[in-house]
């Protein structure tokens, strides 16, 4: 996982390329979950929690990318989940909001002073802990959804 909460998987499949290619095409398609392209690179989104839409378009809170690429008689895949970074730049951007709160501490940013502050740091915790533990567990589920989907175990490093 980086620094943007991304993560690649390897997969080993002990089956052709072209064969490869045309299951995971197949289960995509039936799941209306993306498309193979030709270069063998593919994205993956999979329905679950909830997907808000912001302006009239779906916004997953994770996908996924991946390609295929042939390795003697057999296939690698490699996918590459990765959250909304609408998520990702909210988590980032709680902790100086919270700073700033601290130090320019006066009646416009933070009503009732010194004695409120404890609560809005506990809420502006509280709320990253929240969107932080919902990318973990959409990014778990994406990738235990992709795998049972094709029935797929990740390669050990």
């Amino acid at each position: 996982m980086d620094s943007t909460l991304r993560t690649t998987i390897t997969y080993l499949v002990a089956d052709s390329y072209e064969s490869t290619k045309s299951k995971i095409n197949e289960g995509l398609l039936d799941h209306h979950s993306g498309k193979v392209e030709d270069d063998g690179s593919f994205s993956y989104e999979a329905n679950f929690l909830f997907t808000p839409r912001v302006l009239g378009q779906r916004a997953p809170i994770v996908s996924g990318k991946g390609y295929l690429k042939m390795d003697g008689e057999n296939t690698l895949i490699y996918f590459t989940i990765s959250p909304n970074l609408i998520f990702v730049f909210l988590i980032l951007l709680i902790f100086p909001i919270i700073c700033i709160i601290a130090i320019f501490d006066n009646n416009y940013l933070m009503p009732g002073g010194k004695n409120n502050i404890w609560h809005i740091i506990k809420i502006f915790f509280l709320a990253e802990v929240v969107i932080f533990a919902v990318l973990l567990i959409g990014t778990y589920y994406l990738k235990l959804n992709f795998e049972r989907r094709f029935d797929l175990t990740p390669m050990r490093k």
